[in-house]
């Protein structure tokens, strides 16, 4: 499907230094190849707190398809174990999130191909530490059609929640939401269609109060917006939901989705203006989903920005990395800091 396959993208995984006034050096401490990546499959790097990495992505098999791959290394780059999940209809799966918990299960959520019934389906699998197969569950939504896990959270009592997207028939695509317990039993599953077109789920963010997936929504044929939803935590009801918009007709991307200690949530992306171009885009919610403050950055370049990423530190502050287009540079680094105020440091 055109638009869905444009949410597809290469994740480019950047290791980036603290700094104070002056720039630091990075060293390469080691580095490995497995697997033989898609260009438009997701990948995902993990470290835990042990030092372990974990990487989900997808890699070719033998019929010239992609199937699910999924590796461990220690802190020194020695491969510990890596486990392969192809889709019973033998064509492309991919996996787009993983997380690690505290006895260093791992879970992964992605798009696996069932049946040419099917297509693509969601699929959410755990591995023990040791990259055993503790369960997996496939998700088929309403219209038999395509679905797949964008991300993955899990919370304090050791429940997986999965947002996805599901293809339906009359309305485009939708955000979905699924619950899991420890055990891989489904718990809940909530679908999000705000205007009858495509909806597009990005972040996923869980705490006490709330269950917030943010991503695109699609306005017409040109135009999409941010679009916020927020769920009950335990019940998985509708809350409410917000979006955004652009300062002329484009794309307006969600890219990432943080909360901070207060149940604040934070945003950043892209937004597009005639004058400008793509701007990056970045917005403060309070747990009712009122907006604290929005920042727009726009290079001096005036050209395309991108706000890939962002983290919260205890003071509040806000730091957002992605990149900006010049006329004689091409496409550089950028990052920005915003005080718990919104203002740019």
């Amino acid at each position: 499907m055109k638009t869905l396959s444009k949410i597809s993208a290469l994740l480019v995984v950047i290791f980036v230094c603290n700094f104070l006034q002056a720039q630091q050096m990075v060293s390469e401490h080691w580095h490995d190849n497995q697997g033989s990546q898609a260009f438009f499959q997701k990948s995902v790097v993990l470290s835990d707190a042990s030092g372990n990495a974990h990487i989900a992505g997808a890699t070719l098999n033998q019929n010239g398809n992609y199937d699910i791959y999924i590796a461990k290394y220690n802190a020194s780059g020695i491969l510990q174990w890596d486990v392969v999940y192809a889709g019973a209809g033998g064509w492309h799966d991919a996996a787009s999130d993983l997380r690690v918990d505290a006895s260093g299960n791992v879970y992964v959520t992605g798009s696996v191909f069932t049946s040419s019934n099917d297509s693509n389906d969601v699929i959410t699998i755990k591995y023990n530490s040791s990259g055993s197969l503790q369960w997996s569950d496939i998700y088929n939504g309403a219209s038999s059609l395509n679905d797949g896990g964008t991300s993955l959270q899990l919370d304090a009592s050791g429940n997986v929640y999965v947002s996805a997207f599901t293809q339906d028939a009359n309305n485009g695509s939708d955000f979905l939401l699924l619950k899991y317990n420890n055990s891989g039993s489904l718990l809940l599953n909530q679908q999000f269609d705000l205007n009858n077109l495509h909806d597009v789920p990005v972040s996923l963010i869980v705490t006490s109060t709330r269950l917030a997936i943010a991503g695109a929504t699609q306005v017409d044929t040109v135009d999409w917006d941010y679009l916020y939803v927020a769920y009950h935590p335990v019940n998985g009801s509708y809350i409410s939901h917000s979006t955004s918009t652009g300062g002329t007709a484009g794309f307006d991307k969600v890219h990432d989705l943080q909360t901070d200690a207060s149940g604040n949530f934070y945003l950043t992306g892209t937004v597009f203006n005639a004058s400008t171009g793509y701007d990056i885009l970045t917005v403060k919610l309070d747990d009712n989903l009122n907006v604290i403050w929005s920042a727009n950055y726009n290079s001096t370049s005036a050209m395309n920005d991108v706000g890939n990423a962002l983290a919260v530190d205890n003071s509040g502050n806000v730091i957002v990395t992605g990149f900006s287009e010049t006329s004689t540079e091409g496409t550089n680094y950028v990052t920005i800091q915003y005080n718990s105020s919104g203002t740019q440091q």
